[in-house]
């Protein structure tokens, strides 16, 4: 118990276990291998680090494996739960698609986007094509359609994947929704995750 000098007062408890451990069961970092989505590869990946707990850990990923790490991926959302016995905790994560930078030759045949990583807190690359050639607008919005970024604005070829480097430091964090809007109207859209 504490006591300032006009009487506030304050109290402070710590429970302690002997012989084990107070750490909470957690997966303190990862590292994702974005998938190679121009070759036939399932390349993608998730390494993660879990720490507490008491250090005897199983794994349940979404796709049924049932190592620490996911190996061979495709794009998309996956999800891990790891427990001890005891406790347990989840987490998902977005592999993405790795698309060489600058601008390549794709046989994608609508427009796309995507981003990568995403969840993101700080950068941000975004992957896009269009059908027809086109003047083209990537723009980012807040999920109640308020405009906070032009991610890109200029004239795009058919057949071609754009890469563009976002940065996301200046927005809070939140869902966002990135529109692709061509000239000739055709929209395609992506939610990006920003995280802080």
């Amino acid at each position: 118990t504490v006591t300032d000098q006009v009487g506030c007062v304050s109290v402070f408890s710590s429970d302690m276990m002997l012989g084990g451990t107070t750490d909470l069961l957690e997966i303190e970092s990862y590292v994702i291998t974005p998938e190679a989505c121009l070759s036939d590869a399932q390349d993608g990946g998730v390494d993660i680090t879990v720490t507490g707990g008491s250090g005897a850990y199983t794994f349940a990923w979404s796709d049924g494996s049932t190592a620490e790490d996911l190996v061979a991926a495709h794009t998309g959302w996956c999800s891990v739960e790891v427990s001890d016995g005891t406790e347990t905790t989840e987490a998902w994560y977005w592999v993405p698609c790795a698309i060489p930078g600058g601008r390549s030759k794709t046989d994608l045949n609508n427009n796309s986007i995507n981003a990568y990583p995403n969840p993101t807190n700080n950068f941000a690359i975004f992957n896009f094509s269009v059908e027809e050639n086109a003047d083209a607008e990537l723009s980012l919005f807040s999920v109640d359609g308020k405009q906070v970024a032009t991610v890109f604005k200029g004239q795009v070829e058919a057949g071609y994947t754009n890469t563009v480097d976002f940065d996301a430091t200046p927005l809070a964090a939140g869902l966002y929704i990135a529109r692709l809007t061509t000239a000739n109207g055709t929209v395609a859209s992506y939610q990006l995750a920003i995280t802080k």
